[in-house]
């Protein structure tokens, strides 16, 4: 009796396709390593990161409450190079911004916040109702900060750890993906496709030391989308769940929930997720292929447990979070996460007509910062402190109430000036911007990258074609991931748009057309050899 599987019963395959998929996550790194980002800070992203840092720090170092930086945290992180200050860098003989660009310098000054001696910060608010000594996120996502920390707790006081923890998360989906769907070939060919798309994406001009940055939080919402695609692959399969799948499902929704957490505009992927659900329960129960109790049973891709579990888990990550952070939050009126309102008002500078008609004399992020100023001057003297810090401007609370009031007010007065905003000037912009990324993409990838893309989806094809279900799974994939890059534009249609702030739209677009090409060769390897293709991988 022989030992182990035989040749006919290892999955081969799916086993080429998911060394396909790892070969392209570690061409990614390279390629990370290649343009020199990993040992650097970009001008995009290194403010973010003088919160995050000393936040970390002062969680690790003092315990209390999440989310909150601590000066005598911050301070030496600044002097050591987190600054574009230039009394601060005249000191270090660096100007701004070379300081962002050595690493040796930044991961000092890590180490200098590391080892400052302090006493803990106060746990108890001034007096007039702040804490002295801590600042909050200023309504950027908190979660960065959480980001940080488990990068220090794995990698150590060093930026490059931020650029690795990436990729170790990306593994851990992948694993995940593979425990639920690593014995099928046209799964696995879809996440080596994923991949390859991510691969296509690092490599353009995008990416870049002076533009976007993998570690940049911009950019770390595209951890989310191995997680994405893996539950997407589970409602368009026909198998019936079993406990792997369950796990699968609750790691990968796990993953999605931290994603949200660091950058809160992934929440696009969960509405995305509900909206693929409803549109293939609709269909199914049009067509009679199923009765309203499958709906809620726990063994079929249309059973609600797919998108609930998202939703559960997304829900109690967010309670989570709000129950753990530093009472600072409450007090001082600030929150955890980019606002909705805020980003609303602050999309209307998008109308050329903007500063004629209603604007404030003040641009970009200031604009609505400004505005919502100006309308709590005319409240009476004796309501206006509540809503003010004690340096004199709207508290965040404060600054995203008086935004969604301003914002109601002119769609209230000038419906067709908020309508033009955002269904003719927002949309103009997005597809002008998306189409000059495409357009780079094709035009500035080297021929040699171009051959290996190519050749690696067509060998997906050929892999995925050995499976009989192959156009049953990969089929659906263009239009969904088409349909996944639209909803991605949500965040960037409410509120700014801009080709780095649109890296899910281009990952997921990218997807949608290497999934095309995947299926076009699997669809003619059936065609031209059906029967020497195996029946199932």
């Amino acid at each position: 009796m022989g030992w182990g599987p035989t040749l006919q019963q290892i999955p081969v395959r799916p086993i080429l396709a998911s060394v396909i998929a790892t070969f392209f996550l570690g061409l990614t790194l390279f390629t990370v390593f290649q343009k020199g980002l990993v040992a650097i800070m970009t001008v995009h992203e290194w403010g973010r990161y003088e919160f995050a840092i000393p936040a970390a720090i002062t969680k690790l170092k003092y315990g209390g409450g999440w989310f909150v930086a601590y000066d005598r945290i911050e301070m030496p992180l600044m002097e050591g190079g987190f600054t574009e200050n230039e009394r601060l860098l005249a000191t270090l003989g660096v100007p701004f911004p070379e300081n962002l660009h050595n690493g040796a310098l930044l991961n000092k000054a890590m180490k200098n916040a590391r080892d400052v001696e302090a006493a803990p910060p106060r746990e108890d608010p001034h007096p007039g109702g702040y804490f002295q000594a801590l600042r909050g996120s200023g309504a950027d996502d908190a979660g960065l900060s959480t980001y940080v920390l488990l990068s220090i707790t794995i990698f150590g006081y060093n930026i490059e750890g931020f650029t690795y923890l990436y990729f170790l998360i990306s593994i851990l989906s992948i694993v995940l993906f593979i425990l639920g769907h690593g014995r099928h070939a046209p799964e696995m060919a879809a996440l080596a496709a994923f991949t390859a798309a991510l691969y296509a994406l690092v490599g353009s001009d995008l990416i870049h030391p002076d533009r976007l940055d993998l570690k940049d939080p911009r950019f770390l919402s595209t951890l989310a989308g191995i997680p994405l695609l893996h539950l997407v692959l589970y409602l368009t399969r026909a198998r019936e769940f079993v406990v792997r799948d369950y796990l699968g499902l609750l790691g990968q929704s796990v993953i999605f929930a931290f994603v949200v957490h660091v950058r809160s505009s992934a929440q696009w992927g969960l509405l995305a997720l509900i909206v693929l659900w409803l549109l293939l329960v609709l269909n199914a129960l049009w067509w009679n292929r199923i009765a309203r109790r499958d709906i809620l049973s726990l063994r079929t891709r249309y059973s609600v447990v797919i998108p609930g579990c998202m939703l559960a888990v997304f829900l109690s990550g967010f309670l989570l979070v709000k129950a753990a952070a530093h009472p600072l939050y409450r007090l001082e009126g600030d929150v955890l996460h980019h606002t909705l309102w805020h980003g609303l008002y602050y999309a209307l500078q998008n109308h050329p007509e903007w500063e004629s008609k209603y604007g404030n004399g003040a641009s970009g992020d200031a604009m609505p910062v400004l505005a919502a100023k100006l309308a709590i001057q005319k409240l009476p003297a004796e309501e206006r402190q509540q809503y003010l810090t004690r340096f004199g401007w709207p508290t965040r609370i404060a600054l995203e109430k008086f935004s969604r009031l301003l914002f109601v007010d002119l769609l209230r007065h000038d419906p067709r000036f908020v309508a033009d905003t955002f269904f003719i000037f927002k949309p103009f912009y997005l597809f002008a911007t998306a189409k000059q990324f495409y357009a780079s993409v094709f035009r500035n990838t080297p021929r040699w990258r171009a051959i290996i893309l190519i050749a690696a989806l067509a060998a997906l094809g050929t892999i995925a074609a050995g499976d009989r279900r192959v156009l049953s799974i990969i089929g659906p994939l263009p239009v969904t991931a088409g349909l996944f890059a639209l909803l991605a534009w949500i965040p960037n249609w409410l509120v700014t748009h801009g080709s780095m702030v649109m890296v899910d739209h281009f990952l997921w677009g990218l997807f949608a057309m290497f999934s095309v090409i995947v299926l076009i060769v699997a669809t003619l390897a059936r065609a031209l050899v059906p029967r020497k293709v195996a029946p199932v991988s």
